[in-house]
């Protein structure tokens, strides 16, 4: 009835067509109120849908909970996939992207248990690493430039055709897309199995004077594979500071701030920093995109890779598609989409890397074996998917 009510609106309004899309900017602010899109979460995932939203005329709003800028545990790295789905779809130009980029790196280290393996340079393509307070605040004004509405606010329910804030507010939606995180609210109200079980990761930001980084520089992205975690640690020098940091991708790791802390020593930072703890979509949670009234996109939507914890590319994919299927008017956007794939590779494949009876085959194949270490960087740069280790 209500597809059928803003059809019949087109007449009220001379020199509108009367095959305008459902949201089209067109329609009048009264019937767009009553067909607003809400974007719960303002990280990557949430403002790319926003922007493409409101690039297409329909009134949105993107809230979040924090105040912006805000810190976010993650290395930083943006891999190439995540560029081209910001250049490709003029979010961002290649000039604002080199402008928030902080280092780029052609430079491998790779460590097992803390025993140096090897290190590669001239690795291509150059991996990009940017400051998430930076890089999601400016994705997120380019959203609010774009026409999308804000709210400070934490969502809390969904009662009826109202979403609830804890601030009392009620907001109407026709769609709401979740991009609120691994520890998703509105994930509770679009599938039956809300909550699963997460895998955490900690990190830490240490700041240092552009000589001191240099040294770290030189070894380029280090990655650290330890025997008693599944998963890695990171150490990425960017311009004044490195961020380091260690997720487990399957079961809590029983003293992940030890290790933590171990890292850092053996790393020459001692217990610089503050550190600030997350939790990943990286055990068996499924790829959920929603449905209907209620979709998800980015963490919420349990899309990360397991082996390399990359989640910006990700984000913005589904994001975008999130907005794809409103748009269009679709109950959900695919599961043949590239980000689910890869994420549904990398739950196939992490095992050759992480159990125990095949890291020792990993190890030495990361020390000795040109072709493997090559084929290791093409995947966590984002110029090719797990299917290259079948080669």
């Amino acid at each position: 009835m209500l597809k059928t009510a803003l059809k019949n609106s087109c007449h009220l309004f001379p020199g509108k067509d009367e095959n305008l899309p459902l949201f089209h900017s067109g329609v009048s602010s009264y019937f767009r109120g009553m067909n607003r899109i809400l974007v719960i979460g303002a990280g990557p995932a949430g403002s790319a849908c926003a922007w493409k939203l409101a690039e297409e005329g329909i009134s949105c709003i993107l809230a979040d909970q924090a105040e912006f800028p805000r810190s976010k545990v993650c290395g930083g790295a943006l891999s190439n996939r995540a560029e081209e789905v910001l250049t490709e779809s003029g979010m961002l130009s290649s000039t604002e992207l080199d402008d928030l980029t902080l280092s780029t790196h052609t430079t491998m280290t790779v460590t097992s248990n803390y025993q140096e393996l090897r290190t590669s340079e001239d690795l291509n393509p150059s991996v990009r690493l940017v400051d998430r307070r930076e890089f999601d605040g400016f994705l997120r004004r380019r959203a609010i430039e774009n026409g999308a509405e804000t709210l400070k606010d934490r969502f809390s329910m969904v009662s009826g055709e109202d979403a609830v804030f804890t601030s009392g507010k009620k907001l109407s939606f026709s769609r709401m897309v979740g991009a609120d995180g691994a520890v998703s609210r509105v994930r509770r109200f679009a599938v039956k199995k809300g909550v699963i079980r997460q895998s955490p990761a900690l990190s830490a930001v240490v700041q240092l004077s552009p000589r001191a980084v240099e040294p770290f520089t030189k070894k380029g992205l280090q990655i650290y594979f330890f025997n008693d975690l599944y998963g890695y640690g990171w150490l990425f020098p960017r311009r004044d500071d490195v961020t380091v940091g260690v997720a487990s991708f399957r079961e809590p790791h029983r003293d992940i701030q030890g290790l933590m802390s171990r890292l850092l020593v053996h790393t020459g930072l001692g217990t610089s920093g503050s550190l600030t703890g997350a939790v990943l979509p990286a055990g068996e949670q499924p790829v959920t995109p929603g449905k209907g009234r209620i979709l998800l996109a980015g963490d919420a939507a349990g899309l990360c890779d397991r082996v390399s914890g990359e989640g910006i590319s990700a984000a913005l994919e589904s994001g975008m598609a999130a907005a794809g299927a409103i748009i269009q008017g679709r109950e959900t956007w695919t599961r043949d989409a590239r980000c689910v794939k890869l994420v549904k590779q990398s739950l196939r494949y992490r095992k050759l890397l992480y159990s125990k009876p095949f890291r020792p085959v990993a190890m030495n194949a990361l020390k000795r074996s040109n072709k493997w270490y090559s084929r290791y960087w093409s995947i966590i740069s984002g110029t090719a998917d797990y299917s290259i280790i079948r080669k």
